[in-house]
């Protein structure tokens, strides 16, 4: 919409907001309420952060290091019986599409009724090695969209008993899923030896979250 100066606006105006976030979390919340909620959490994570690795590990060839780190995660839930992980298409990692590029990593797949199902982990690849991604929010990301994050919800949703569960979805429950894998398997010791830059990697996501909630309020 066109503001008075001629610009263009694109915020939705409060009403329009608080009925977005209805519709996407299933529960009424009015921006006041979103916004002081993002800033308790936004405290907490600020007080609960491990201090920055000032030299990270990084991961130059991402699409090696992904590869190898969703072997790890699926061997460490087997080891641990963390979540049952039911038969499906093997979880393929692959480059991100050009005009996906906008995250560094994200996960997908066929719908539930397909009848020859894919899956995709992909990462995004840096421009220079200069970009190169640290390698413990690369596990992190891995947590969260492959195993036992997305992937593993794509394949439980196959088997839902009804064509209702397996149609509709809870946007809170998927995000919040693939935010809870992150915590579980850095408690769990993801990472082996850079386990406490996982734990710092999934603190600076749960941070960003909130903050982005804040921006859209603000």
């Amino acid at each position: 919409r066109q503001r008075g100066d001629g610009a263009t606006a694109f915020a939705l105006g409060r009403s329009r907001f608080e009925a977005l976030v209805a519709l996407e979390v299933g529960s009424v919340w009015t921006a006041t309420a979103l916004a002081a909620w993002a800033d308790t959490r936004i405290e907490e994570e600020l007080r609960r952060a491990p201090a920055a690795d000032a030299a990270p590990t990084l991961a130059p060839d991402a699409l090696a290091s992904g590869r190898a780190l969703v072997e790890d995660a699926y061997a460490l839930v087997g080891q641990r019986n963390l979540v049952s992980v039911p038969p499906g298409p093997p979880l393929q990692v692959r480059e991100t599409p050009p005009h996906l590029r906008y995250n560094m990593a994200w996960f997908s797949s066929s719908g539930p009724f397909a009848a020859e199902p894919r899956a995709h982990f992909y990462v995004t690849l840096p421009a220079s090695p200069a970009e190169a991604l640290p390698w413990a929010t690369l596990a992190a990301l891995t947590a969260h969209e492959a195993i036992p994050g997305h992937h593993l919800q794509a394949l439980h949703l196959r088997r839902a008993p009804t064509r209702v569960q397996r149609t509709v979805t809870s946007l809170t429950f998927l995000e919040g899923w693939g935010h809870y894998a992150e915590t579980l398997m850095a408690d769990h010791g993801y990472g082996g030896a850079q386990v406490d830059a996982v734990r710092a990697a999934v603190h600076r996501r749960s941070l960003l979250c909130a903050c982005r909630a804040r921006a859209a309020v603000a």
